[in-house]
């Protein structure tokens, strides 16, 4: 005979154990501290399990309690998801909604067996329900949270409208989920019209991820256009000083004629002078040369500029031909994604560093970044890192069609706080 007394509260705790661990897979560590994103989720999940243990016991284990602590569990694990986590608030409560949007539809599927199978027994129906939530968190452990944060990532805003889409799916699937609101006189059909409410709500949400993720490809797309255009602008910029060097470099025989002519007639103070007037002439002309290739010799440059500016600690090693078998588009692409996502992810690092090296051997070009990074990157199943400022989203995947359209080969791993990715490209 079921224990009615103690069955709220193992029902509770199962509910709190199994959902607070499925809610802690979907959501992405915060700033890549996994520990501290961990301690603080888990405290959360305590705190409600003892004040719902209290509620219940204060009000007798009745119906009531029930619903209060269910109350109380679900806007708590809300409210904390939305800020514990990474990415918009707006984003994370859409993905929290979704959940118990499909949470609810469990809890119908449940008494729904439970009534044809075990004669509406809440023992097996609290069995039926931890079963499939642990299914959820085998489906989660196997991948399938790594698609959700892929297929969010990278949007900031247009969240609102599908939250708001997402909560009235929760509310509506709720109020099915709860059969005593409706009158059915036929149970058969009362189920019939749930399962029609989770095709629409299961069809509908399809159709917003497909839109999510072409509206995030857009979107890196809108963004790598206005990069390129910078790009453009810079790599202009850079060809009139490289050209000012080589100009001042052909003539730097003549002013050294000229001063040695000076100090051969004992004229040092004109000497002096014309040094001063020559530096003061020469104080804009860029300091380094990486590489003869005009190309890859400007996105360093440029490269090596913001990191310096960042406090980043910037050495480079180029070893190639003057001009190679490959366009100046798809170097600009290849090498200025590269260069830009380990600028942007070790300026985020106190004492960062980038280390640059690029080799040219038996018609293929062998290229090696090694920057500082902080957290622990997430990588696809393609191999890409997902996490935007190590990995520079749509930038990476353009370096991959480029490699892969050579036949090359590109990886991406991570060592500890050293971001590496090495590319080898047929040219």
């Amino acid at each position: 005979m079921e224990n009615l007394e103690f069955f709220p509260l193992i029902r509770v705790a199962a509910v709190i154990l199994t959902h607070g661990f499925t809610l802690y897979l979907m959501g992405e560590a915060r700033n890549g501290n996994a520990k501290r994103t961990a301690i603080i989720w888990f405290t959360v999940m305590s705190v409600c399990l003892s004040v719902c243990v209290v509620t219940m016991y204060l009000m007798s284990w009745s119906i009531l309690s029930v619903s209060i602590v269910y109350a109380i569990l679900v806007i708590s694990c809300i409210f904390v998801y939305c800020f514990v986590f990474e990415g918009p608030v707006m984003r994370n409560l859409f993905v929290c909604m979704t959940y118990c949007t499909y949470f609810m539809l469990t809890v119908s599927l449940s008494q729904f067996i439970c009534d044809v199978c075990f004669s509406s027994s809440q023992s097996a129906m609290l069995a039926i329900r931890s079963l499939i939530s642990l299914l959820y968190i085998v489906i989660l452990l196997c991948g399938f949270s790594r698609k959700i944060h892929v297929a969010t990532a990278g949007i900031d805003k247009g969240w609102l409208a599908l939250t708001f889409f997402s909560s009235i799916s929760f509310f509506s699937v709720s109020a099915f989920s709860i059969s005593n609101v409706f009158e059915f006189d036929d149970r058969m059909k009362y189920y019939n019209w749930l399962l029609l409410t989770a095709v629409l709500v299961t069809s509908a949400y399809w159709v917003i991820f497909r839109l999510v993720s072409l509206l995030r490809i857009e979107e890196e797309l809108d963004s790598m256009k206005v990069r390129q255009k910078w790009l453009e602008r810079e790599l202009d910029a850079e060809k009139a000083m490289v050209d000012l060097a080589r100009t001042m470099r052909h003539d730097m025989r003549h002013h050294n004629r000229i001063i040695l002519e000076m100090l051969e007639a004992n004229d040092a103070e004109r000497a002096k002078t014309y040094l001063e007037e020559y530096e003061g002439a020469v104080a804009g002309a860029p300091p380094v040369y990486w590489s003869e290739n005009m190309i890859v010799n400007s996105l360093v440059r440029m490269a090596y500029r913001r990191a310096v500016s960042s406090g980043v600690l910037f050495t480079a090693d180029i070893r190639i031909p003057s001009s190679l078998a490959i366009s100046d588009k798809e170097l600009v692409s290849l090498i200025g994604n590269i260069l830009d996502n380990a600028v942007e992810a070790s300026s985020h690092v106190h004492g960062g560093f980038i280390d640059f090296s690029m080799s040219y051997h038996n018609g293929a070009v062998r290229i090696e970044m090694r920057n500082s990074v902080s957290g622990s990157i997430r990588f696809t199943d393609e191999g890409l890192p997902m996490t935007t400022r190590a990995s520079g989203g749509v930038g990476m995947r353009s370096v991959r069609s480029l490699v892969d359209s050579h036949s090359g080969m590109l990886r991406c791993m991570q060592e500890g706080d050293v971001f590496i990715t090495q590319v080898i490209i047929h040219c």
